[in-house]
């Protein structure tokens, strides 16, 4: 999930009239840690926002470092609910 964040910021990192909002998104993942399907469950309000919240998912794809899990556990992160709030602490 790191490197989720990781693409949020390099999107997102001067874009500041995005501060204060948040996006909901569901994905699920097949058995390689592959992004197979997405949704917005709640927009920001902003497209950009959104846009990137997407391709920042989508940019993390495959979650690698699931697949070391033992498989009971890697099937609790197949549906991911992810809530994301940009922050710009310190600019």
């Amino acid at each position: 999930m790191n490197q989720v964040f990781l693409n949020w910021i390099l999107l997102l990192l001067k874009q500041l009239k995005f501060k204060g909002q948040e996006i909901k998104i569901e994905f699920f993942l097949n058995d390689n840690a592959e992004v197979i399907e997405y949704n917005i469950t709640n927009e920001s309000g902003i497209p950009e926002l959104d846009i990137a919240a997407i391709k920042a998912v989508k940019a993390s794809s495959p979650f690698n470092e699931l697949k070391v899990l033992p498989a009971d556990v890697f099937n609790k992160f197949k549906h991911v609910k992810l809530t994301v709030a940009p922050t710009f602490e310190g600019l």
